[in-house]
């Protein structure tokens, strides 16, 4: 089965911007009012999404991303996905701990006229502390 146009953007937008490092390819494929609703991002913004690529990237530089599974609906492209990296580089105020991580992801992009237009994400931040070694607020006081 051959990738609809909004699918094979998907996928080259992930292989540029995580495993090339090439964030700037973000420019090609999203217009500068593009919206987006992952939690991670600190501005919910076109900027904002480089910027938390940049910082993902920073703090684990050898990042290995997964698709599992893409699908389009309507105007909607569905990516499931998970990603390994090396705590190498602060991530949210935390100093390198050289540790493996593993995340999952499933990331929902609205197209336009050929463009992204708009963002949902969700990973599970929670563990990725947890692999750091963070354990969390305790509760035992």
């Amino acid at each position: 089965m051959t990738d609809t146009q909004n699918v094979a953007t998907v996928r080259k937008l992930y292989r540029e911007a995580f495993e090339k490092g090439n964030v700037d390819y973000f420019d090609e494929v999203a217009p500068s009012a593009f919206e987006d609703q992952d939690p991670i991002n600190p501005t919910d913004d076109f900027m904002g999404v480089k910027e938390s690529m940049l910082i993902t990237l920073r703090a684990f530089p050898d990042m290995k991303l997964t698709i599992h599974d893409i699908f389009e609906a309507g105007d909607k492209v569905v990516a499931r996905f998970s990603y390994t990296g090396t705590h190498k580089g602060e991530f949210l105020g935390i100093k390198p701990t050289n540790k493996k991580i593993t995340v999952k992801g499933i990331d929902i992009i609205r197209f336009a006229d050929g463009k992204a237009v708009q963002h949902w994400g969700e990973i599970n931040g929670f563990s990725i502390l947890q692999q750091m070694g963070l354990d969390g607020p305790r509760h035992d006081k």
